[in-house]
């Protein structure tokens, strides 16, 4: 079999395992109540794979990557889906607060909830969308969001001070356009924030449907953003880490579970895990322990040269 990385072209790529399409199908109706079998597009296996010269993990084929239909059904029935308060908001506000642009480009707005808030600074800003129920909310609000494309606004030639995507990059197919359309838009010294999922953060203990097709398509952590930086010319400013969230204490706990009964799946040694991190689980709850632990984002801000 065949792969070519999405990221480099080439087909130096290793396939890690194979993934059965109707488990993950399986677990989307009990956790979610959609039915999803349809974004497999008849595929039966998916095939998580390395790319050797980045480090970036994929998954192929790149048709299974979720639909329009999909991200509307998610957005109508999870109010959480499109989060109003995340931490990466909270802290690019605050880094392009300080760099004081004049200008500023969203991809993959959502709602327009960061739009919104980058608006009290004054900056000009514009919001790329395609999900017609987060464009019908941000409209609502008189949010200036459009369903567009990077490829148009080179077109119009257009440019922007930053450039900002939060929770987008891993759901790409094609990471390599994205980068190099996000850098023709960026003007010189301009800041490009990227925050995802960190793969070397909780989420590693266990699948996580949403971490995988039709919902995530890539999984990246620091050492895929140093390749990033290296190749296309950029400097790293920052690379930020999430504090474990209070609402991602229950999440975190079990994804530990998940780790230790995946070497030791004993009934004796899970009765152990689960008293221990009933206790652990007090201690998170005091803010300033919980601090101390990395949530599942990270952020990386950089710097056109």
């Amino acid at each position: 079999m065949q792969v070519s990385s999405p990221i480099t072209g080439q087909n130096n790529v290793k396939i890690l395992r194979e993934v059965l399409t109707n488990d993950i199908v399986n677990t989307w109706k009990e956790l979610f109540g959609l039915d999803i079998k349809k974004e497999f597009r008849g595929n039966e296996k998916i095939y998580l794979c390395l790319c050797v010269e980045s480090g970036l993990l994929f998954y192929s084929p790149s048709e299974v990557a979720g639909s329009d239909s999909l991200y509307k059904s998610l957005s109508e029935k999870f109010d959480w889906y499109y989060g109003d308060d995340k931490w990466e908001f909270d802290i690019a506000f605050d880094i392009i607060k300080k760099y004081n642009p004049k200008s500023l480009l969203e991809i993959g707005a959502g709602r327009g909830h960061f739009i919104e808030k980058i608006q009290s600074l004054g900056v000009s800003s514009l919001g790329l969308e395609f999900n017609k129920e987060a464009l019908a909310f941000a409209e609502n609000k008189k949010l200036p969001i459009i369903n567009s494309t990077m490829e148009s606004l080179i077109f119009q030639k257009k440019s922007y001070d930053v450039v900002v995507s939060f929770e987008v990059f891993e759901h790409l197919t094609d990471p390599k356009a994205y980068l190099e359309e996000s850098l023709q838009l960026l003007t010189q010294n301009g800041l490009m924030i990227i925050a995802v999922p960190n793969r070397k953060s909780f989420i590693r203990h266990a699948d996580v449907a949403l971490e995988m097709p039709p919902h995530h398509m890539l999984s990246m952590d620091v050492d895929f953003f140093k390749y990033i930086a290296k190749s296309y010319n950029l400097e790293i400013l920052k690379t930020l880490y999430e504090p474990l969230a209070e609402y991602h204490i229950d999440y975190y706990l079990w994804m530990i579970k998940q780790g230790y009964l995946s070497f030791t799946p004993s009934r004796k040694v899970n009765k152990v895990i689960s008293v221990f991190l009933k206790m652990f689980k007090t201690l998170l709850e005091i803010g300033w322990i919980r601090s101390l632990f990395r949530g599942q984002t990270i952020m990386v801000v950089f710097k056109k040269k």
